[in-house]
């Protein structure tokens, strides 16, 4: 058994009262005066707060103000051919109206070559018609 079985923090408590009240006020007086800053600047920024919340309401309603959908217009122009090459990761096969077989690719996959095989290009012992794909 240890000479002194207490640690430094089982001793009790002899702070008196004023000592403890005064730290609580410490404490607590800060957060009382960030509360009344922020309610302060609620009551100055009240107005810009409403018309953002209305702004963003007609937005959602598909409202949309003149110069947004302008702004929206001019941005699809400079941006949408980017937009779907990047989106069509897709090939389509059909037959086009002479009723040849036709395979249409994005511009996004302009490094791989399309073919099929025949026997002129590959050996006698390879099936000719298929699809290649050469990168």
């Amino acid at each position: 058994m240890a000479l002194f079985p207490f640690t430094q923090f089982d001793f009790p408590n002899v702070s008196n009262y004023d000592s403890d009240l005064r730290e609580i006020i410490s404490v607590i007086t800060p957060v009382v005066r960030a509360c009344e800053e922020l309610a302060s600047w609620k009551d100055t920024h009240e107005e810009e707060y409403r018309q953002l919340k209305d702004f963003q309401n007609q937005i959602l309603a598909g409202n949309f103000p003149p110069s947004v959908q302008q702004a929206f217009i001019t941005w699809m122009q400079r941006n949408a051919n980017d937009i779907i090459a990047t989106m069509a990761t897709n090939v389509f096969f059909g037959l086009n109206s002479e009723g040849y077989f036709v395979a249409y690719v994005p511009d996004s996959w302009s490094e791989i070559i399309f073919g099929t095989s025949g026997l002129d290009d590959f050996p006698e012992e390879v099936d000719f018609g298929h699809l290649t794909l050469t990168y």
